[in-house]
Parts: C-alpha cells; sequence; structure tokens
C-alpha cells in the first residue's frame, strides 16, 4: 500500500523497567510492523520513558497527547499502542475511564470492543499458573526480605493484590504458601541486619586500605553508601543475596528499587548469606537484570575478585 493511501497515526510508547519485551525499541518495531502491515503510517509520537503507568502526572507524554486529542482535530486518525499495559495501570478506574472518554469524545474508537477486550483479560489473568504467581512472590521474598501490601504495591512487575485474593482466598494464603509467614519476620530482620553488617564492613575495609583516594559521599535515601575513588564517577556499593533455586543452582538478586547509571560494586554473598565470597565491579549496572549466575560475572562484563581492596590498587580503577 502506498503512503498516500495509509492511514495517518500516531504512537504512544511508554518505558518501565519491570520487562525487556516492553523497552522502547521493542515497542517501535513491534507498531512498525503492526502498521505496514494493517495499513497505517506512524506521522507522530508520545513517549514516556521509565515512568510508572500509576499517575498522569508524571507522565508528560500521555498528557500531551491527551491534551492534542481533546484541544482539536489533529492530522492523525488513529492512536497505536504495543499493549493496553502501557497506556497505564491507573489505581483509579474512574480516572483510567475518564481518559479514555476523552479520546472516543475526540472520535478515536477502540479496534478492540470493550466486551472482547475485557474477555480477553480475564483468560490472560487466569493463563497465569498457580506457580507462576508464587515463583513472582518467591522471587519478591527473596529480593525485599519481607512480603506485604507495600512490597506488592512497589514493586514493578508484580501481579497485583486482588490477583493474589482471587486466585488464593487471601495474600496471608498466598504468602505462606510462598514460604513467608508472620513467624518468619524475626529471621527476616535478623538476614537484613547482616546484610547492612556485611555492606559496612566493605566500606570500612576501603575507607581503611585508601584514606586518601576515596571518600564517603552522603547515603542514598535507601542507605546505600556511595564512594568517590581518586576524582573517577561515584560508586555504590551493593551487597547481593544469595538465594537456591529448588534444583540447587545458585543465584544473586538486585533489588528491583536500585536505579544507578554509574560503576556500581557488587558484594556477592554465600549461599548462608552470612559473609561475602566475591567482589564484582560493573562499569554500569546491565539494564533491568535482577537475577544474576555464575557465568554473567565473566571478565568482559565486570572485574571480579575475592579480596575487596585487590580491584582498587591501581589508581583509574574506576577508569
Amino acid at each position: 500500500m502506498s503512503s498516500g493511501n495509509r492511514i495517518p497515526a500516531a504512537q504512544y510508547l511508554r518505558m518501565s523497567t519491570e520487562h525487556q519485551q516492553y523497552s522502547i525499541d521493542n515497542q517501535i518495531d513491534a507498531i512498525r510492523t503492526y502498521a505496514e502491515a494493517q495499513g497505517f503510517e506512524i506521522i507522530k509520537t508520545y513517549i514516556d520513558e521509565g515512568k510508572s503507568g500509576l499517575v498522569l502526572k508524571h507522565r508528560l507524554g500521555l498528557a500531551q497527547l491527551l491534551s492534542d486529542v481533546v484541544g482539536g482535530p489533529q492530522s492523525y486518525k488513529a492512536i497505536l499502542v504495543y499493549d493496553v499495559s502501557r497506556w497505564g495501570r491507573f489505581q483509579d478506574a474512574d480516572e483510567s475511564a475518564y481518559y479514555e472518554f476523552l479520546c472516543k469524545s475526540a472520535g478515536f474508537e477502540p479496534i478492540v470492543d470493550e466486551h472482547t477486550f475485557t474477555a480477553a483479560q480475564q483468560i490472560i489473568a487466569h493463563s497465569k499458573s498457580d506457580e507462576y504467581l508464587l515463583d513472582r512472590l518467591r522471587f519478591l521474598l527473596a529480593t525485599e526480605g519481607s512480603l506485604g501490601r507495600w512490597e506488592l504495591r512497589t514493586t514493578p512487575g508484580m501481579p497485583s493484590e486482588q490477583t493474589y485474593v482471587n486466585r488464593f482466598g487471601s495474600l496471608t494464603k498466598a504468602f505462606a504458601l510462598a514460604g513467608f509467614e508472620r513467624h518468619d519476620r524475626a529471621k527476616v530482620y535478623q538476614t537484613v541486619h547482616r546484610i547492612k553488617r556485611l555492606r559496612s564492613e566493605v566500606v570500612e575495609n576501603l575507607l581503611d586500605r585508601f584514606p586518601n583516594r576515596v571518600r564517603l559521599q552522603q547515603e542514598t535515601q535507601d542507605r546505600r553508601p556511595i564512594l568517590h575513588f581518586d576524582g573517577a564517577p561515584p560508586l555504590l556499593i551493593v551487597v547481593c543475596k544469595s538465594v537456591t533455586l529448588p534444583k540447587g543452582g545458585q543465584r544473586w538478586i538486585l533489588s528491583a528499587h536500585i536505579k544507578w547509571a554509574h560503576p556500581a560494586l557488587l558484594c556477592l554473598c554465600n549461599q548462608t548469606n552470612t559473609k561475602i565470597e566475591k567482589f564484582s565491579l560493573f562499569r554500569s549496572l546491565p539494564p533491568s537484570k535482577l537475577l544474576f549466575r555464575k557465568d554473567d560475572f565473566n571478565p568482559l562484563r565486570c572485574r571480579s575478585a575475592t579480596d575487596v581492596c585487590s580491584l582498587f590498587e591501581t589508581a583509574g580503577a574506576l577508569a
């Protein structure tokens, strides 16, 4: 079909950190393929990078799209998105419905009718097995050290509270099936305290060994320390807890809440999380990676050692 016969369309892209499949490039490629097959031509792009789908005021791209749609006739006749979740996960259903109403009022009708969309959403929700939902909880438990409403609401990519209630009867029962019960909290607090102690020991060792080369910056909001070596970019110190998979493999967890674009020192715990067995220095953290295996620490990606100070013996170690 020639470009003159194609339907002009806008595309809306929203990047969030929970799934690599939702990267901006992946969305662009998927929408381009769909547009070419269905006779659309993309003439305008609205984009929100790395923004939560919960609050409109943080999403300038979507706000501009709505403003344009309400403001009068546009040169495009359709709005394409990769997935309905890119439109948003508003906690207030009335808010989401209102934004959809604005688009409909301006003449943009959904290609899929509401009945079909609702039915598809129900199929998708039920297609996730009990074991998948419980595995997500187990991963969250290993990452955060605890399970609760707060962890579910603030962790990217987690199914909603209602999903667990509908499937298992209550959050308490779902948490118990994932291996976490209220009496586990004392054990959780012990692990958290031990991780903080290990992290403090790493920082103290580096400050003692290199008193004239390193300084400690004010800690981040989540209390992870930042060091500066010889005027190099800031270095984040992260202790990664070890988890043992059901089949016996070992993995290391990086918290989903860490957002860091500079060098990072990952301190890998042993299987009992009682001491650090290896240190790995990355120039930058791999994007969207929360679970590390042994082959992720190869020399092409990072420098590793069993003695943390040996990583910084030479000047310019972070260059």
